[in-house]
Order: C-alpha cells, then sequence, then structure tokens
C-alpha cells in the first residue's frame, strides 16, 4: 500500500481494528509497519493534537516504537472510524468519513479522540465570510452584510488562503473547505 486512500476501517467481533483495501481485509497487527508508517503520517497531516493526546497515553510503549505507533493508530481509527457501513472512512482523495462510534463500548478514549477536530479549522471571521464567499457573493456584498471593509473581506480570504497553503483564489478556497467539511 503506497498511498493512503481507499480504506474502510471496523472493529472486528474480538474487538481489534479491521482494514479493507481494495477489497483485502485484514487485522491490523503491531507487525503491519508500512501501513503504520502512512497512517501516522497521515494523522500527523490531519488531526495533530489527536497525535499528541495519543502519545501521551501511550507514553509507557516509546522504547518501542512499532507498538507505540501502532497504538496511536488503532486507538484513532477505532474511535473515529470502526463501525462497519457502507462509505469508505479514508476515500479516494485521502479524505476522512468520520462515524459515530459508541466508545463507552469500545473503551479506548473517553470521547476525547471522537471529538478532535482536524487541524483544518476555521476562525470565527473565516466562519462568517466563507459561507457568503461559495453562495457566490462579493467582496463588497459581504463586507455590506457583514459591516466590514471589502479590502478586510480579501485579507479575511488571503489568510485563510495562506493558512491551508493553498492558492490565494476565493473559488479555490471555497473547493478547499468543501472538501474538507468545513462548510
Amino acid at each position: 500500500m503506497k498511498e493512503f486512500k481507499k480504506i474502510e476501517f471496523q472493529t472486528g467481533p474480538n474487538g481489534f481494528l479491521q482494514v479493507n483495501h481494495d477489497g483485502v481485509l485484514f487485522e491490523y497487527k503491531e507487525n503491519d509497519y508500512d501501513f503504520t508508517q502512512l497512517a501516522m503520517a497521515w494523522l500527523e497531516e490531519n488531526y495533530p493534537d489527536a497525535v499528541k493526546y495519543l502519545e501521551g497515553k501511550f507514553k509507557k510503549n516509546k522504547w518501542n516504537r512499532r507498538l507505540f505507533e501502532w497504538s496511536i493508530v488503532t486507538n484513532f481509527f477505532s474511535c473515529k472510524c470502526g463501525a462497519l457501513d457502507d462509505e469508505l472512512d479514508i476515500d479516494a482523495e485521502g479524505e476522512i468519513h468520520v462515524e459515530h462510534v459508541n466508545c463507552p463500548i469500545r473503551s479506548f478514549c473517553d470521547d476525547k479522540i471522537c471529538r478532535m477536530l482536524s487541524k483544518y479549522k476555521l476562525t470565527d471571521e473565516e466562519s462568517k465570510v466563507i459561507p457568503l464567499l461559495a453562495d457566490g457573493m462579493s467582496h463588497e456584498s459581504i463586507g455590506i452584510i457583514l459591516g466590514k471593509n471589502a479590502n478586510t473581506i480579501k485579507s479575511t480570504i488571503n489568510r485563510a488562503c495562506k493558512r491551508f497553503e493553498i492558492q490565494m483564489n476565493g473559488k479555490v478556497l471555497v473547493a478547499f473547505c468543501r472538501k474538507k467539511g468545513l462548510l
């Protein structure tokens, strides 16, 4: 597996995390190191706060890197994606589709992981501006509605583009926000 895409996770009847990648179902084990490396890279990019929390939780295993990272990956995906359904948990674009998993049954994280958000979040100001931009409004129209100057609206959009490391373009920003589930 070279890409972290097109993956379905589920918690099997024995309580272990199972992975279905391209129609091949396997029980995720500590020795699945290639998968662990891909998953850790994806987690560090998209959920750094969750990784930090889980590193603290599993710090006693830090001396055994494979066990340490396997524990982080298992805990995260069991909590975020452990239910079997018809939608890929990691789609063809590498985006996660979070499921509601009954944590008290899983007994992993006391809902801390389930509630963590991706690093891709909108600021309060962006959450007011970008939906209006998505509706096709101009900077001037958005400014009138929000009681702001059109240049302030443009600056808000540009700051978001810079933070998300995407092209400085309102349409690109709206497409990015839709893809990341921010709208």
